[in-house]
């Protein structure tokens, strides 16, 4: 009462040691210890009462797992928390387990935190819980339904712009962890990046993906330009070499070709003199030239 909490804490120091059994004490001095800003020794000192049987208070349960997590010390304190949820003493509420998931995913065990934010982010009225979500399955490489734990966040909404912007960014990281060698997976990766570049705190770094991507797109577009170039340069000499072994072949000469091949040969022809050009037969072969991706769209 008169605010001395120096003498206060040297009391409680001992009457823990004279009465080591009264839970109170230990609390209390916990309390002192924190208020003081040391939260080392608060935490020492609530789980040595924890560890002595003397607390299965949820709230006190709480606290001790709070500490394990600032004092960076998350998966025993998971492992904690879990237990005493299992047995009761800390009820399944949201803020239970946003806290017990967030410990799962400090201590890298995403499994653990993807069961518990599956179990609470319907729960929560907002998206923040599938954003966690959405991390803890990119941490774990499930790519896909990280996406989709992503996308449900933006859709319950709640969160705020910085966020919103990390999401897409990592939408867009899935999308080129699942397909990054084709031009609909890039497209994919880059319509999130676009998202991302609408907000200021990802757009440096969405740009940065954007102009990646835009470099492989033109490396690709050369690369198939040339390939087109030369695939034509040859369909134009087989064409020749045809019209010449079909004139000898009329003129009564001798060539070296089997039937198969003069027949082939002529069907080549017939179709030069339908009006098909050496580049269409190409791109019955390679498939069509993807303008809009080598325009950079």
């Amino acid at each position: 009462q008169l605010g001395m909490k120096e003498e206060r804490g040297q009391l409680l120091e001992t009457m823990v040691e004279y009465f080591p059994g009264e839970e109170p004490y230990w609390s209390q001095l916990s309390a002192v210890y924190s208020e003081a800003g040391n939260d080392q020794k608060a935490f020492a000192t609530l789980w040595a009462a924890y560890r002595a049987g003397l607390i299965d208070d949820e709230n006190k349960l709480r606290a001790l797992a709070q500490y394990y997590y600032q004092l960076n010390n998350p998966f025993p304190g998971a492992q904690m928390f879990s237990k005493e949820m299992e047995a009761g003493n800390v009820g399944r509420d949201l803020n239970n387990l946003r806290l017990l998931s967030q410990l799962w995913a400090a201590a890298r065990e995403q499994g653990n935190a993807i069961g518990i934010l599956t179990e609470a982010a319907p729960k929560s009225g907002s998206g923040d819980l599938y954003y966690q979500l959405g991390q803890s399955y990119m941490a774990d490489e499930q790519w896909q339904q990280g996406i989709e734990a992503l996308r449900a966040a933006l859709n319950k909404g709640g969160l705020s712009a910085r966020e919103q912007g990390n999401i897409h960014l990592l939408i867009g990281n899935a999308y080129q962890s699942i397909d990054d060698e084709t031009a609909q997976g890039r497209q994919r990766a880059l319509d999130a990046y676009r998202q991302a570049a609408q907000y200021s705190s990802s757009r440096n770094q969405a740009q940065s993906y954007i102009d990646y991507i835009r470099q492989v797109q033109q490396v690709e577009c050369q690369q198939d330009d040339r390939e087109r170039i030369q695939a034509v340069d040859r369909q134009n000499r087989a064409i020749k070499s045809c019209q010449g072994m079909i004139e000898v072949f009329e003129l009564g000469g001798a060539i070296n070709v089997t039937d198969e091949e003069l027949q082939e040969c002529q069907t080549l022809l017939d179709e030069v003199e339908g009006g098909t050009t050496a580049e269409q037969m190409v791109a019955e072969v390679l498939g069509p030239r993807d303008t809009a991706q080598c325009r950079g769209a």
